[in-house]
């Protein structure tokens, strides 16, 4: 069981709430701007690129024919797909590594935490701590492992970037370093905000006593009622300290 300890700051429901609201924002953008299939639009716009008369054309006159084929509206459109998808990935991550953070603090101490666990690696916590804590092991064959050790590897790959050498301009080349960049990283938004749900899940499995997962449990229960927005004040209570005040006596 948890301690009786005076109130905590809490992170990890900022951060997903932070997701939840980007995830939103990443999936209305995919779907009014690029359909079910958002390579087909980014071929086909290249293909018409590639009709453009080979001839010396004025900024202005190279913006209206980029203008004309629907590049400008393309540009922001991906552009804002990306941006929304990063967040949604670096905030998923921040979320989960909060989340178990504050899992070994709550049910240990902070010393503990500080000494034996802060070290290790996002992933190696989700494995270790459950263990520690509950006596029961968070399968590292699991779904929800693979996605952890998957988000992680993305996230990472985001916030310590390396540059590449590019052999060609043209970004939309499929054989280009940034066109796979691109493409792996659309592909993890979805993945990284199962992540947070089959974490939550397991760990739930594990450990029905720790009352973060309160806040997470719609998303394996489907029950939507259980769901907290930003229109709720104990939403962004909650986001800052780890109980309401009149629970906290």
């Amino acid at each position: 069981m948890e301690k009786d300890i005076a109130q905590r700051t809490r992170q990890d429901f900022f951060y997903f709430l932070t997701s939840v609201r980007f995830f939103a924002n990443y999936n209305n953008t995919l779907k009014d701007n690029f359909g079910d299939d958002y390579l087909s639009k980014v071929e086909n716009l290249r293909e018409k690129i590639s009709k453009i008369e080979k001839k010396q054309y004025s900024k202005k006159g190279m913006d209206k024919i980029l203008e004309n084929i629907g590049f400008r509206d393309f540009s922001i459109s991906f552009f804002q797909l990306r941006a929304y998808g990063t967040i949604t990935i670096v905030f998923s991550a921040l979320c989960l590594e909060a989340l178990i953070n504050d899992y070994c603090i709550t049910k240990k101490s902070a010393n503990y935490f500080n000494q034996y666990i802060d070290k290790l690696d996002p992933p190696s916590k989700w494995l270790l701590i459950p263990q520690l804590i509950a006596g029961k092991e968070f399968s590292s064959d699991s779904k929800a492992f693979e996605l952890i050790k998957n988000l992680f590897s993305i996230r990472n790959k985001l916030v310590h970037p390396k540059s590449k050498q590019l052999d060609q301009i043209n970004i939309h080349d499929k054989g280009n370093p940034l066109f796979k960049d691109f493409t792996q990283l659309l592909s993890y938004v979805p993945k990284s905000f199962r992540a947070i749900k089959e974490a939550t899940q397991e760990l739930h499995k594990i450990d029905p006593s720790f009352k973060h997962l309160a806040e997470y449990e719609w998303l394996w229960s489907g029950d939507m009622s259980k769901f907290k927005n930003l229109s709720d004040p104990e939403s962004v209570y909650l986001s800052m300290v780890d109980r309401l005040s009149f629970n906290n006596k």
